[in-house]
């Protein structure tokens, strides 16, 4: 089982993926703080080659550089 999460920075255009497997019920945490800890928690999570699709993933962060904003959701 597991709690997994999917995250995603874009920057410039490029999309880095990365993955937790027990991440998804501290999303609401780990985005509290702002943006510079929220790219440093995401980036020191686990480099991923692909996004989870709903089945297996219960929660993430799509954090938007270029853009300027994040989404995140949680499955319950």
């Amino acid at each position: 089982m597991g709690d997994r999460a999917n995250y995603a920075i874009r920057e410039n255009g490029q999309v880095e993926l990365f993955y937790s497997h027990w991440g998804a019920t501290t999303i609401a945490e780990d985005i509290f703080w702002g943006p510079p800890k929220t790219e440093a928690f995401i980036r020191g999570s686990t480099p991923a080659d692909e996004w989870l699709d709903d089945v297996w993933a219960q929660g993430g962060i799509a954090f938007d550089k270029d853009r300027r904003s994040l989404t995140y959701y949680y499955a319950e």
